[in-house]
């Protein structure tokens, strides 16, 4: 878990891009196939609880509130509401393995996705990301 939470939360600081972010988690997950496959489920399920103890951390939560151990710097991430943003990305990439896309496909375009969230929005280009 803590290397997913790793490439996450590097992705939602700025540290990391969305091929990067995509890259490690196929890595984290294997080189799957099969959608379904518990790996990809785990880790998908990890990025949602991360998401979630992040915008509680964003908008003022209490620690015991939290699930994962989520030690960043709340000032370096996006406001709840890009957190927000992220996390309906993450359910997203959970329909697309009910789609049968390929994970890795799936892997970059959450990453897409979350940097989109944290710089701005659906205006910024894939360029700038």
């Amino acid at each position: 878990p803590e290397r997913v939470f790793e490439a996450l939360d590097l992705l939602l600081q700025g540290q990391s891009d969305p091929a990067r972010f995509s890259k490690r988690l196929q890595e984290l997950t294997g080189e799957v196939e099969a959608e379904e496959s518990e790996a990809v489920r785990a880790a998908l399920e990890l990025l949602q609880l991360r998401l979630r103890d992040h915008a509680l951390a964003g908008a003022g939560g209490r620690d015991d509130q939290r699930v994962t151990a989520a030690d960043v710097d709340v000032a370096a991430l996006p406001p709840p509401e890009a957190l927000l943003q992220a996390h309906g990305a993450v359910l997203e990439a959970v329909q697309d393995g009910r789609r049968h896309l390929p994970a890795h496909v799936s892997w970059l375009a959450l990453g897409r996705e979350i940097a989109r969230a944290r710089v701005g929005g659906e205006g910024v280009s894939d360029r700038q990301i």
